[in-house]
């Protein structure tokens, strides 16, 4: 019984269940952050934080909401004009506001993914993964 183990196989499953792990814990990690912050009222945001297999040993963790980025570095203090009507139209607390156009401070950035990358591999450096 002289089994030939292939030693480069062994270490390329070892390699890709950590890394699943380690994504994994990365994107519960981003959703809790996300949640916290209470930016995400619908969970629209943390349901959209996924991962996926690239190829062997490459792995990507991604935030496909179209306000990610937004969210994640903020925005600058920027201009929003009408693109269809002649005027801009919202509620707030049942009364109607209407603008030709106006000015806007911009987003505060809420960084959520970042942070979860640094806690998820402090959790890897400290074995608990």
């Amino acid at each position: 019984m002289n089994e030939k183990i292939d030693v480069n196989n062994v270490i390329d499953d070892w390699t890709d269940k950590f890394l699943e792990a380690f994504c994994i814990e990365m994107v519960k990690q981003a959703q809790d952050n996300i949640k916290m912050t209470g930016r995400d009222r619908n969970n629209n945001v943390s349901n959209s934080i996924t991962w996926e297999k690239v190829s062997k040993g490459q792995y990507i963790v991604k935030c496909d909401h179209r306000a990610a980025s937004y969210l994640e570095y903020g925005t600058r203090e920027h201009d929003i004009l009408p693109k269809v009507a002649k005027a801009l139209h919202w509620t707030t607390d049942g009364k109607h506001f209407f603008s030709k156009g106006h000015r806007v401070s911009g987003i505060t950035p809420t960084p959520f993914m970042e942070p979860a990358y640094f806690v998820t591999m402090k959790k890897a450096e400290q074995r608990e993964l």
